[in-house]
C-alpha cells in the first residue's frame, strides 16, 4: 500500500494505482503504512488503524480489523525482533503479539522519541533514529522484549546540537560497503553548507537542476538563448550528497534537437533554447523557451536518454502556453517524487500537470495557476507532496528571493 499524507491509501502493481476507496476515515491522509503479523498498520496523527489479517481492504473489526491510540503524534513505524516499533516525537511504543486478541501495546521510552521519521535507518541490527539530543540505536538487550536507548553521537555532541538547532528537516542514507549511517540537516535560511567542483563539466550555460530517487544531481547545460548552439549537454553527478570529497566528476549526455537544421533559425523559428527540463524513468525531457519573433507561447519538449553518449533528442509534442513573453517563457520544470505531477514555471504562473500516461504530458490535465507576482522566477521544486519552492533571479533592486507555494 501506498500513503501521502493528503489522500486516500491506494495500492500499486507496478502499472496502476488502485485507490482504497472503502478505506476508513483514520486512513485517509495517513502519513506511515508497513506490514506486521498479515496486517497492514496505517499511521495518522496518534492512532494506528490496521486491516484484517491477509488482507489490504478489509477493515471490519468482525473480520479482525482494529485502531488503536499511542497517545502522540506518530514519527516512524518499524518493523524490528518481532515486534512493531511505534515512534513519536516524545516517545516509543512496541506492539506484540499476532492479532487483534492478542496485540498489546507497551512503552519502550515515554522521555525519548524521534523528531524527524527519515532518520529511521535500521543499522548493524539496531535501529537507529534521531532524539531531540542527538542520534540514538533503539538496541536489543539480554532481555527478549526488553530494550536499551543509547546515545551513539556524544562524542560529537556539539556538531550534533549544531545540526539539529540549525536544520529544519532532515534526511540519512546508509553506506553499506562501509558500514556507515550519514545524517543531512537542511535549512532555509540561505547559507552555503558546501562547496563541490565539478572537474570535467565546463558552465556554457547552466540553467535548470534535477533530482531523482536515486540522489543523483542532473543540471541542464542547454541555455541557448540566441538559438545557435549545436551541441547541448546534461551533466548527471552520482552520490553527491555523501561524496566525502570536494572534486567531482560528472557523466555527460550531449544533445542536439533533431528539427533544428540552422544554427541560429530564422527569428520566427527560434524555439530551440531551454530553461527547463526533468528526469522521469530513464530519460530526460527538455522544455523549449520560446525566443521566436512573433511570440506564440509554444513550448517544444524533447526527451533524451539519461545515459552516457551524444544522442538526437526526439521531438515528442508541444503546448502553447500563452501569447504573452511576459507571462509565458517556461523557465523551470520539476516533477513530484511520486512522477505523477509535472509543474512548470513562467514569470508568473504555473502550468500544473496531473492524469498524464507515460510521458503524453500535454493530454494530461493542465491546471493554470496565476502566481498574482511577476519576478524572473527561474526555478522550481517539490519540498513536498503538495508544497513547491520557487526562485527568481535578482534584477537591480528586485528579486533574489526564495518562494513557498501551496497547491491545493
Amino acid at each position: 500500500a501506498i500513503v501521502d499524507g493528503t489522500n486516500a491509501p491506494a495500492l500499486w502493481n507496478n502499472v496502476t494505482f488502485t485507490v482504497l476507496d472503502g478505506a476508513p476515515a483514520e486512513t485517509i491522509g495517513a502519513t506511515f503504512v508497513t506490514d506486521f503479523k498479515k496486517h497492514l498498520f496505517f499511521g495518522k496523527a496518534d492512532k494506528l488503524t490496521f486491516t484484517a489479517p491477509y488482507t489490504d481492504n478489509d477493515f471490519t473489526a468482525a473480520s479482525g480489523a482494529g485502531s488503536i491510540s499511542v497517545g502522540g503524534s506518530i514519527t516512524g513505524l518499524v518493523v524490528f525482533r518481532d515486534k512493531l516499533i511505534i515512534f513519536t516525537e516524545t516517545s516509543i511504543y512496541q506492539l506484540s503479539g499476532n492479532s487483534i486478541s492478542d496485540f498489546q501495546l507497551t512503552p519502550v521510552t515515554t522521555d525519548v522519541g524521534c523528531i524527524d521519521t527519515d532518520t529511521i535507518q535500521e543499522f548493524g541490527g539496531d535501529v537507529m533514529f534521531l532524539g531531540p539530543e542527538g542520534l540514538r540505536l533503539l538496541s536489543g538487550t539480554d532481555r527478549i522484549g526488553d530494550f536499551g536507548l543509547a546515545v551513539v553521537s556524544k562524542k560529537i555532541q556539539n556538531q550534533m546540537t549544531s545540526l539539529i538547532t540549525n536544520s529544519t528537516s532532515f534526511s540519512s542514507i546508509l553506506i553499506r560497503g562501509k558500514s556507515q549511517y550519514r545524517i543531512f540537516g537542511y535549512n532555509t535560511n540561505g547559507s552555503i553548507e558546501r562547496e563541490i567542483v565539478l572537474d570535467n563539466a565546463e558552465n556554457i550555460d547552466w540553467e535548470d537542476l534535477a533530482t531523482d530517487a536515486s540522489g543523483a544531481l542532473y543540471i541542464g547545460n542547454f541555455g541557448n538563448n540566441k538559438n545557435d548552439r549545436k551541441t547541448l549537454s546534461i551533466y548527471t553527478v552520482s552520490g553527491i550528497s555523501t561524496a566525502e570529497d570536494t572534486h567531482l566528476e560528472a557523466q555527460q549526455t550531449e544533445f542536439y534537437f533533431e528539427d533544428q537544421k540552422e544554427f541560429p533559425p530564422k527569428k520566427t523559428e527560434r524555439n530551440f533554447d531551454a530553461e527547463a527540463f526533468i528526469k522521469l524513468g530513464d530519460y530526460f525531457y527538455i522544455f523549449t523557451k520560446n525566443r521566436s519573433k512573433d511570440f506564440n507561447g509554444v513550448t517544444k519538449v524533447y526527451k533524451v536518454p539519461a545515459k552516457k553518449g551524444d544522442f538526437k533528442a526526439k521531438l515528442i509534442a508541444s503546448y502553447s502556453t500563452c501569447n504573452d513573453p511576459e507571462d509565458c517563457f517556461i523557465t523551470s520544470a520539476t516533477i513530484s517524487k511520486d512522477n505523477k505531477t509535472l509543474v512548470l514555471l513562467t514569470y508568473n504562473k504555473l502550468f500544473v500537470i496531473t492524469d498524464f500516461k507515460g510521458d503524453d504530458f500535454f493530454n494530461g490535465t493542465i491546471k493554470t495557476i496565476d502566481l498574482e507576482h511577476t519576478s524572473q522566477k527561474e526555478g522550481v521544486t517539490f519540498k513536498e507532496d503538495n508544497t513547491l519552492y520557487i526562485t527568481d533571479e535578482r534584477r537591480k533592486k528586485t528579486g533574489g528571493n526564495l518562494y513557498e507555494f501551496t497547491l491545493e
